[in-house]
């Protein structure tokens, strides 16, 4: 728009609305490649990120790709209107000679565009080019024409010189800091390693889950839907019932206790097993033997185990603890799935207990 006003001569006849027309043109004409380059080149990286299977990334990339479309129809639209009432109603004013809203004189430019006969030299050429463009259009492009034979090698040997240090780059050795060594947040992020309160002060927590498949039913969840995860996918195969699985559970719980020692831990805090619990209301509250068997048939079986779980759940409060945890859980009034949670150390994974893991 700036360079339509050097190369697009105002009318003979005085018109300023079409000379407004013709700079417009002009201005477009010249404006729109670049344009449309520009935002189509960022609208479908933006777009391309959309594409992301992680929702918050994906939602970004839509959102900012949308923002860039509409900044281009606002540019052809609201922005071609804003500067024709600017250029208009505005910039003859801008040159004031007083503070408040009164109407000022029109700047001595305006006045000598608004008198055709006069100055017959302004006219061809429309407005005169700022310092900048006129230092641009003259000045530097002179220089970089003349200058060409030493900016060309110039850039080759920087070309040349970043490709030989980015052919040495290699992965770190250590861990990169972001501060230097006196630097307040580096004393502060590596002090508290001189001060390590044991290995219970750094624990991972770890849940075996039985009963679930790996994979969540997410038929009728919308990409977009952050509240629904979709229904679990229960293992159909998995039957805790039997003895062989009612054993195997125990094990489990008394091999990671194992990993545990009185000194060191208080069980309570770091492992919790609902398997006990539920041994021993069997045994004692029902007088029945582990592993609880009631049928010899896997149905039946199943299904009386079932509601021993379900009775233990409602009635009693361990039972009633572990369910609202989760660590027992039932669905359409069957045992349906289980956890068992613990921590450990990050330096004491499980020890020589790799086997459960590996099983599991």
């Amino acid at each position: 728009w700036v360079q339509s006003g050097h190369f697009v001569p105002k009318r003979e006849d005085g018109n300023e609305e079409k000379w407004l027309i013709q700079r417009m043109d002009f201005a477009y004409r010249r404006a729109a490649k670049a344009m449309i380059v520009t935002t189509a080149t960022t609208f479908f990286a933006f777009m391309a990120t959309a594409l992301s299977p992680i929702m918050p990334v994906a939602g970004f990339g839509l959102w900012a790709g949308c923002v860039v479309f509409m900044n281009y129809i606002l540019v052809i639209t609201l922005f071609p209107a804003m500067l024709s009432w600017w250029y208009q109603v505005v910039k003859p004013y801008e040159k004031c000679c007083c503070c408040c809203f009164s109407r000022c004189r029109k700047s001595k430019k305006t006045d000598d565009y608004d008198n055709p006969t006069d100055h017959s030299d302004t006219l061809s050429t429309g407005e005169e080019p700022r310092y900048i463009e006129t230092f641009l259009g003259e000045t530097w492009a002179n220089w970089i024409i003349k200058a060409g034979w030493i900016i060309l090698p110039c850039i080759f040997i920087g070309v040349g010189f970043a490709g030989w240090k980015a052919s040495e780059i290699g992965p770190l050795t250590q861990q990169e800091k972001w501060f230097d060594d006196e630097h307040y947040m580096e004393k502060m992020l590596s002090w508290p390693a001189h001060f390590d309160g044991g290995s219970v002060t750094s624990l991972i927590q770890i849940q075996f889950v039985y009963g679930l498949e790996e994979n969540v039913d997410r038929t009728g969840v919308t990409f977009w839907d952050v509240e629904d995860y979709g229904k679990a996918d229960f293992d159909e195969d998995w039957n805790p019932s039997s003895a062989d699985a009612q054993n195997y559970l125990l094990y489990v719980c008394d091999t990671l206790l194992s990993n545990y020692t009185d000194d060191l831990y208080d069980t309570i805090d770091y492992f919790s097993c609902w398997v006990y619990d539920f041994k021993t209301y069997g045994e004692e509250t029902l007088n029945i033997t582990f592993p609880f068997i009631f049928d010899d048939t896997q149905a039946g079986q199943k299904e009386k185990y079932s509601e021993l779980i379900g009775n233990w759940t409602s009635q009693t409060k361990e039972g009633i603890k572990f369910a609202s945890s989760g660590q027992v859980g039932f669905a359409d009034d069957e045992f349906k799935f289980c956890y068992i949670d613990f921590k450990i150390p990050y330096s004491q994974f499980l020890n020589d207990k790799t086997e459960v893991f590996d099983f599991w």
